[in-house]
């Protein structure tokens, strides 16, 4: 059986090998992957179903949560969906340690939202606590302690705060010692606006700490709830049951007398009710169970760029100031977008002859973008008419393409050259099929006007990103919105996709590179460059390293070199290797092979008319 997951489907349940409801005619995958199997559980406006993954024969099995955004408007939808993406962000931080469940994906359908985590299976600790017929005794919870102090450790690190922390939300899988914290629907992450106002009244009343009932949680307020853990599994009893609410403190040493005194002492010290009488961090509790405490790590001193050896193999000088930038590969020619909407296309080998004409003289023109295979290339206008351009004996020669009602700002062709994609002013995105030579849909989820888009290596998956600081990915071959990233600040003026299409790099008005999970919308790394002090316009990444190119408005050219990257790792780590300052703004990077620049290049365009060549490091 497969469960429908929309919420207004009057019959849910469908036979197992259909891909659209019986019922509502909704789209049973998410993806084209995963689908939901049976509802365990829901909320006010969530709702959480066991899934299965279709990619996977071993652990096919995930969870699949739904929430609806709530609000009395329209804005106030929105924020609270947009909250949301900042808790899945915030979850893909989390889920990087061994001991948390794995985020496998996020999606959004209309106005529901659904987060795909891995699946764990058995018994909880209050489970085995009953099993046990009894409480558990110094050393056990001395190893319990132990095992989960790193989780939090990882957390605090990396300033989230897990907010309910008590015995159902630790798991111990099959076969395994260790126990997983499960459970993320309170994380809260720390800012420093965050830990000056109050939040949100969250977690368990019997395990929370005083102030984080105030809604004023604190890092401390983990190791709390931690600590009356531990009570709970030393006595057997409810934390209700040990706690004095006349004196203000914990009744438990007489319960259980035989307990190691230094154990005691640890747990008395995690559950002060004041805050400046209690444990101030993780570490201190791990240094008192004589863990190994990891050393912080050392202040990274600034470095001057190690060079890859990426040269310039030839330049030109281009009659007048540019704005875009074609290889049209098939054709071995250069076309560039000129400041007063002209055109002007060259010869990538002889990059000094003198272009050949256009019949007709090309005009108002916006956006360009080559066919990957073909020996033509589109141009779009203020005027929405788009013109296909083939090389005809000595001249060019356009044809009227199609014509939409607003202004063209973005053109691009996937990777297989079966689609043109035309972004307007409006941030519509309209979809023609190259074939066919016909539209064949039009999306409208962006409420600003989009200034980039970028296929996957795959060609799989669609990133778009708006003047608004909004990210979206789209599936290609449903050409359904797949999900929304969390906003960043300013416009979004460029995209890069590395390869394997398990990193996205985006940049813009904030002067800032981001390392994204195109999955989950979790962020790995944020870098501002030293001599970037205008917006990136445009990134270029290679197609079998971690390389990105980044150019920026005050003419900097940077190579950025980063990491591969796991479930254990903590964060993403990106380095500028290479780095050089062009005269003019860089407008335009855009891939190459020809010979001039090795096995494969890149020419960079600045708004002086500068174009330069050059070989990727080898």
């Amino acid at each position: 059986m497969i469960y429908c997951l929309n919420p207004q489907c009057a019959g849910p349940k469908n036979p197992k090998r259909h891909r659209f409801c019986q019922s509502c005619g909704w789209r049973l995958q998410l993806g084209d992957r995963y689908e939901a199997v049976y509802s365990v559980g829901e909320g006010r406006n969530s709702h959480t179903f066991v899934g299965r993954d279709r990619a996977t024969l071993v652990g096919a099995q995930c969870l699949i949560k739904q929430f609806t955004p709530k609000g009395a408007t329209v804005l106030a939808k929105a924020a609270a969906a947009e909250r949301w993406r900042r808790e899945v962000e915030q979850l893909a931080i989390a889920s990087r340690h061994p001991q948390i469940p794995d985020l496998f994906a996020y999606f959004e359908r209309g106005e529901q939202q659904f987060l795909v985590q891995q699946f764990l299976v058995g018994p909880h600790l209050e489970q085995q606590l009953q099993e046990k017929m009894g409480p558990f005794d110094s050393d056990e919870v001395r190893a319990f302690l132990r095992n989960v102090l790193p989780i939090l450790h990882h957390l605090h690190q990396n300033r989230l705060i897990h907010r309910d922390i008590k015995p159902s939300n630790f798991r111990q899988p099959p076969g395994q010692s260790d126990w997983w914290l499960v459970d993320f629907g309170a994380i809260k992450p720390v800012t420093a606006t965050a830990m000056a106002q109050p939040g949100t009244l969250i977690g368990s009343a019997d395990y929370a700490a005083p102030e984080q009932l105030r809604g004023e949680a604190t890092y401390a307020s983990d190791l709390y709830s931690l600590g009356v853990v531990c009570l709970h599994l030393l006595t057997g009893l409810q934390p209700f049951d040990l706690f004095d609410g006349v004196n203000g403190c914990w009744q438990w040493r007489s319960i259980v007398p035989d307990v190691a005194p230094s154990l005691a002492t640890l747990i008395d010290h995690m559950v002060q009710p004041v805050l400046r009488d209690r444990l101030p961090d993780v570490l201190t509790a791990m240094a008192s169970l004589g863990m190994t405490v990891p050393a912080p790590p050392d202040p990274v001193a600034p470095r001057q760029a190690t060079p890859l050896g990426w040269t310039a193999t030839t330049t030109a000088e281009l009659r007048c100031s540019s704005q875009d930038v074609a290889i049209i590969s098939a054709a071995q020619q250069l076309a560039w977008l000129t400041t007063d909407g002209s055109l002007e296309v060259r010869s990538l080998a002889q990059s000094t002859a003198p272009g050949l004409p256009f019949q007709p003289r090309p005009q108002n023109i916006t956006a360009i973008a080559a066919h990957p295979q073909q020996p033509i290339w589109v141009s779009g206008d203020r005027q929405g008419q788009l013109w296909c351009w083939e090389l005809q004996g000595d001249r060019w020669q356009a044809s009227p393409l199609a014509t939409l009602d607003e202004a063209i700002a973005h053109l691009v062709f996937s990777p297989a050259g079966d689609g043109l994609l035309v972004a307007d002013a409006l941030g519509r995105i309209h979809v023609w099929h190259w074939p066919r030579q016909t539209w064949q849909g039009m999306w409208r989820d962006h409420a600003a006007k989009v200034n980039s888009l970028a296929f996957s290596h795959d060609g799989k998956t669609l990133a778009s990103g708006d003047s608004q600081g909004s990210l979206k990915l789209w599936d290609w071959s449903t050409q359904t919105h797949l999900r929304t990233l969390s906003q960043q600040p300013g416009a979004i003026t460029t995209i890069a996709w590395l390869p394997g299409d398990e990193v996205l790099v985006t940049a813009g008005w904030d002067v800032t590179l981001r390392w994204r999970c195109p999955q989950t919308g979790g962020t790995f790394n944020i870098a501002k460059a030293a001599g970037f002090y205008l917006p990136v316009r445009s990134l270029l990444s290679h197609t079998t390293e971690p390389w990105v190119v980044a150019g920026s408005q005050d003419g900097q050219l940077q190579l950025w070199a980063s990491n591969g990257r796991g479930k254990d790792a903590e964060m993403e780590t990106a380095e500028i290797r290479q780095a050089v300052t062009l005269n003019g703004a860089i407008v335009a990077l855009s891939a190459t092979t020809q010979p001039t620049a090795g096995d494969r290049g890149f020419c960079c365009l600045t708004a002086t008319g500068h174009l330069t060549q050059w070989a990727w490091p080898v």
